[in-house]
């Protein structure tokens, strides 16, 4: 890129909102960003689009599409996606809503580079392959095992979750009172509760 010109001005934007919505309303079952747009840093777009629609089909695998199989076509899809899709992206919300700094981000890093097992974990969660939760538990696992060094050996300042370093397994934004979120400075608009009517 060193010697590219650029043809046109850079076109960019202020504010990019993650809008989650109900996977399904009545009998109209929502993939890719038309079920979540997420910001673009996360990279999930493509992927969460063949996802969305991948669930959508195995949902259907064998059922008759007469109104009893589509209705339990619709309602399997939407376990499927709420199960597999949803964590995922209240992670990435729950990201965005955090300020992180670089000794933060530094601590976390090390963390995961230190430990071979946490590194594929690591790399498996931004592939979409292992569920938050699963990363969590190999983080906090890290971060004790780092904690468990001899005393004159230890590092100071630990990252914890309070310091938003574990942004992809935030807290799940049904905890929000409403499961309605609207942020200017995070960026995280979810739209649609899955308890909410369309």
């Amino acid at each position: 890129m060193t010697d590219a010109v650029p043809e046109g001005p850079l076109l960019g934007y202020g504010d990019y909102p993650s809008l989650i919505r109900r996977p399904v309303a009545g009998s109209v079952p929502f993939v890719g960003d038309a079920a979540l747009s997420l910001d673009a840093m996360s990279g999930v777009g493509c992927g969460f689009a063949l996802l969305s629609a991948q669930l959508l089909a195995h949902a259907f695998a064998g059922r008759a599409l007469d109104a009893e199989g589509v209705r339990d076509g619709l309602d399997d899809y939407r376990q499927r996606f709420e199960k597999t899709v949803l964590p995922h992206a209240e992670g990435i919300c729950g990201d965005s809503l955090v300020d992180k700094d670089e000794a933060t981000r530094q601590r976390m890093f090390e963390t995961i580079c230190g430990n071979p097992e946490l590194s594929q974990k690591y790399l498996a969660l931004t592939g979409r392959m292992v569920l938050p939760a699963e990363f969590q538990r190999a983080f906090m696992r890290g971060l004790m095992a780092a904690v468990r060094v001899p005393r004159g050996n230890r590092r100071k300042e630990f990252p914890t979750p309070a310091e938003g370093i574990t942004g992809h397994f935030a807290g799940p934004l049904r905890d929000i009172p409403g499961h309605h979120q609207e942020r200017n400075r995070g960026r995280c608009r979810v739209s649609l509760s899955r308890r909410s009517r369309f």
